[in-house]
């Protein structure tokens, strides 16, 4: 996308957000839309980080709106889930994979009751590293604190319920746990296992 288009990305995004903030009612229906519909949550409330960005001009953090590869990704992603089968993304560098595998995890951390998504990764630092956005729990952190502060759930206090590879939800239960090395599936049983390599 285009300096224009993210610009664009930006006011429509902002204009959203103004017109909810404060109506509770409207708050309501946007989250029950959101819980429903996982790509619209991603370009209307999701947001990414790119270092690099600000050389081009452009603010470091950007809108994930999904282009349409990735919005099938979302879907295969619910098949998979709905349907307790294994798959398999092959991934290239700079595609946002591990974004989009970061945000649906929170996806299903917010509004599916009972959910646990487990992230594993051959070295505990590219799973869990506090401050590190590299890191797959860093975007998990920087995706949360760009939501909407009516759409974190109640009671979520960062030391309480954000851990090293654990994040939780105190309103619902969920949480996101990470796995490193040969203790990878090793731990309990989850309802979704990402193994980013």
């Amino acid at each position: 996308m285009d300096a224009e288009g993210i610009r664009q990305n930006l006011i429509r995004r902002f204009e959203i957000i103004q017109r909810l903030e404060g109506d509770f009612e409207l708050q309501a229906i946007a989250l029950a839309r959101a819980s429903k519909d996982c790509a619209w949550r991603f370009n209307t409330f999701a947001w990414t980080y790119d270092p690099r960005a600000p050389a081009k001009g452009l603010p470091a953090y950007l809108p994930f709106d999904l282009f349409p590869r990735q919005e099938e990704l979302v879907g295969w992603l619910d098949a998979r889930v709905d349907n307790a089968e294994e798959g398999l993304v092959e991934k290239s560098r700079d595609v946002g994979w591990t974004w989009l595998a970061g945000g649906y995890a929170l996806h299903k951390w917010l509004f599916r009751p009972g959910f646990k998504t487990t992230f594993g990764s051959r070295k505990e630092v590219y799973v869990d590293r506090i401050g590190d956005p590299d890191s797959i729990f860093g975007k998990i952190r920087l995706l949360l604190d760009r939501l909407p502060a009516w759409q974190v759930p109640p009671g979520f206090s960062r030391s309480e319920h954000d851990n090293h590879m654990r994040l939780i939800n105190p309103a619902n239960g969920n949480a996101i746990t990470g796995e490193a090395g040969d203790n990878m599936g090793r731990g309990g049983r989850s309802s979704l296992y990402f193994v980013d390599e």
